[in-house]
């Protein structure tokens, strides 16, 4: 099995820097100058099942993977992090620095779903669930998804001892080979 990451490709929110989370945004004309330079890049690609998030800017940019044979599963557990109250705000370094620290587990009073949460009620379980179903196949799986994703994907790939990778965030558009 062979695992593959992908963050969407840009929104109008990602290019202004603020908190978009849950909130259902399309791509930017950015975001879709980077889906067609990805177009080419995706025929170098060969995968079994795409794994994609159910917001529009995870799934348009997870369809230029989908071959004939290639399963498009639609999969909650992989949705950005709910933001709460900071949806649409601009971003601020500290607020980053608060909510990517899982000593702390903060929600800053604003609603956003806590690190912990999400990583021990979405993401590790979803990714066991793959490791088991999957690791003695030759599957080529996709996951779509978002910047906070991303971060803890790359948390559980550090056996969940390199909490820097939390805070930095993946980048759009790009494709990243995951050993798990």
């Amino acid at each position: 099995m062979k695992i593959y990451y992908i963050r969407h490709c840009k929104t109008e929110n990602n290019i202004k820097k603020r908190w978009q989370g849950i909130t259902d945004i399309d791509l930017s004309e950015e975001g879709l100058m980077e889906l067609e330079k990805l177009k080419k890049e995706a025929k170098n690609y060969d995968f079994d099942i795409v794994f994609s998030s159910p917001l529009k800017r995870a799934i348009r940019t997870a369809e230029i993977f989908k071959k004939e044979k290639t399963k498009l599963i639609i999969e909650n557990s992989v949705i950005e992090r709910n933001f709460g109250l900071l949806e649409l705000q601009e971003i601020k370094e500290e607020q980053i620095e608060i909510l990517s620290n899982l000593k702390l587990n903060s929600d800053l009073n604003m609603n956003v779903e806590k690190i912990n949460d999400m990583y021990n009620k979405r993401i590790k379980p979803f990714l066991m669930k793959i490791k088991k179903e999957f690791e003695n196949t030759n599957k080529n799986i996709l996951i779509c998804s978002h910047s906070w994703v991303g971060r803890l994907l790359f948390y559980f790939v550090s056996n969940e001892k390199d909490e820097q990778v939390i805070k930095i965030a993946p980048k759009h558009a790009s494709i990243y080979e995951i050993k798990i």
